[in-house]
């Protein structure tokens, strides 16, 4: 296992080692996505619930269908989470947070990258700590979120853009702190010392986002060129000898995004030099439109985010009511490397 990645985790060598040494396909489990992934023993590596941060939500020596033998291809990638800020969303982003160990863990043991950007953009273009701000100038707290500090500053202008990277997300259910992250931009890099923990912060945006979700129309402007560019909001996160990873999670079809799946697929394109082979795109999506959808009375289908995905190649989706997105991740892992293997960097 690469060293950096050990240090990128905040983890000791021998530890990091500890809880990627059941990945891979040399096991013998197999995997359900409704029911968890089965395991044939107990390696004693999980998540606490409580703090999601201390270790991966699955236990990782269920056989998975991963790349074996010694990873080739790209060294750097660029992880996008588009994340609904709206009121149902608390409970998969908890998920989506205690998932996140499994995927960094599988991700160290199977793909050769080892320089990540992460970024967190939501739903919306507002911030999530108006009501908050509004209740401590009356009751010098927030009722709805006691940790929300009354001295917290006013939002900044890429606070309030649709797609600016978040990096302190306020609200109910949020964050509500300034996750520090250890460089200047508004996502993780390389040199960040506690990935899970950073991303943990970052990702919990919170349930005070607007009901007219827009998670399609974030993620263009996420990688656009307006905030792209030098001085713009997220500078310098799509690199041209990266892949691009894009990863939607929400619970509602996006109805209120500007544009069609053509548009959106072009967008994305454009960003990575017109390379769709560059991209990888997952979702966490309702699911009404799938054979066997998980969400019960509350299914709906997804029909715009759906065909977005399908124009990629390089794609997988899964039921935003998964119980544990868990295995979703380590199944995706396999798509990542395939393009990872695959990738040429332009010029």
């Amino acid at each position: 296992m690469n060293r950096s990645i050990a240090y990128l985790l905040g983890l000791p060598l021998g530890l990091a080692l500890a809880l990627t040494a059941g990945c891979g396909g040399s096991s013998g489990g197999t995997s359900d996505g409704a029911e968890g992934v089965s395991t044939e023993e107990d390696t004693g590596v999980g998540v606490d619930t409580d703090n999601p941060t201390t270790g991966a939500k699955l236990d990782l020596q269920g056989e998975m269908d991963l790349p074996e033998g010694e990873p080739i291809g790209c060294e750097k990638i660029d992880f996008l989470f588009v994340i609904d800020s709206s009121g149902s969303m608390a409970d998969n982003q908890a998920n989506l947070i205690a998932s996140f160990p499994g995927l960094v863990a599988a991700m160290m043991d199977n793909v050769a990258a080892d320089d990540w950007h992460v970024m967190v953009v939501d739903s919306d273009g507002q911030w999530g700590g108006t009501d908050c701000a509004n209740a401590c100038m009356t009751l010098n707290a927030c009722p709805g979120a006691p940790e929300f500090d009354c001295d917290t500053p006013p939002p900044t202008l890429c606070d309030i853009s649709l797609g600016g990277g978040v990096i302190a997300p306020m609200g109910q259910a949020a964050s509500n702190q300034d996750c520090a992250l250890a460089s200047d931009s508004r996502y993780v890099q390389a040199g960040e010392p506690d990935l899970l923990s950073a991303f943990s912060c970052v990702a919990k945006v919170g349930v005070d986002g607007s009901d007219t979700e827009r998670p399609m129309g974030a993620m263009v402007r996420a990688l656009g060129p307006e905030l792209g560019e030098p001085g713009g909001c997220n500078q310098g996160f799509v690199r041209d000898d990266a892949i691009l990873v894009v990863t939607i999670i929400t619970d509602e079809p996006d109805e209120h995004s500007v544009g069609e799946p053509g548009d959106w697929f072009d967008a994305v394109v454009a960003a990575k030099g017109g390379q769709p082979e560059a991209v990888v795109v997952l979702g966490l999506l309702p699911d009404g439109d799938l054979a066997m959808p998980l969400c019960g009375v509350e299914s709906v289908p997804a029909p715009r985010m759906s065909a977005f995905l399908q124009l990629f190649e390089n794609n997988s989706r899964a039921s935003i009511c998964e119980p544990d997105y868990s295995p979703f991740f380590l199944e995706s892992v396999s798509v990542i490397s395939e393009a990872c293997d695959n990738f040429v960097p332009i010029g």
